[in-house]
């Protein structure tokens, strides 16, 4: 686990290292355990399938790009402003607010912000930091995040 040292002028930061046992991830991407009698507790791959079962194995979001079989930094704890995030549509409008939860969006591989009281999650782990208007069609950009899975 790496934590950033403190000061004044950023906001605390917790990293742990992780190893992609899928395809590459990109930077600010959500990713989540893999247990599968190999390397559990150090594996992760994307969260493209299995919703149930993912949204509580979240590990983080990746720090920067990782290739497949490679190491690489996944963010667990502060502040994140690339985070890959849903926008939404006329249709699924999943046009998001400041401290509005988050949740795995596994068809696009990213987080996305859900009705209030849809969440079944006992903690969730991610909170939206900023204003995420809809775009009009279903698509991805980056935001702001608040990371707490430790």
């Amino acid at each position: 686990m790496i934590i950033q040292r403190i000061n004044r002028t950023n906001p605390d930061k917790v990293f742990i290292i992780v190893r992609n046992d899928t395809t590459v991830f990109t930077k600010g991407q959500p990713i989540v355990y893999t247990f599968d009698g190999t390397n559990d507790g150090l594996d992760v791959i994307d969260c493209k399938a299995g919703a149930g079962a993912k949204s509580m194995l979240v590990a983080g979001i990746a720090d920067s790009a990782i290739p497949a079989g490679g190491y690489g930094l996944c963010q667990c704890y502060g502040v994140r402003t690339d985070a890959i995030v849903m926008t939404g549509s006329k249709d699924t409008d999943s046009t998001g607010s400041i401290g509005d939860h988050m949740v795995l969006h596994t068809a696009s591989d990213c987080l996305s912000v859900v009705a209030t009281g849809l969440i079944t999650q006992l903690k969730v782990g991610f909170v939206l930091g900023e204003t995420v208007d809809s775009a009009g069609v279903l698509a991805t950009t980056t935001a702001t995040v608040f990371i707490r899975l430790m």
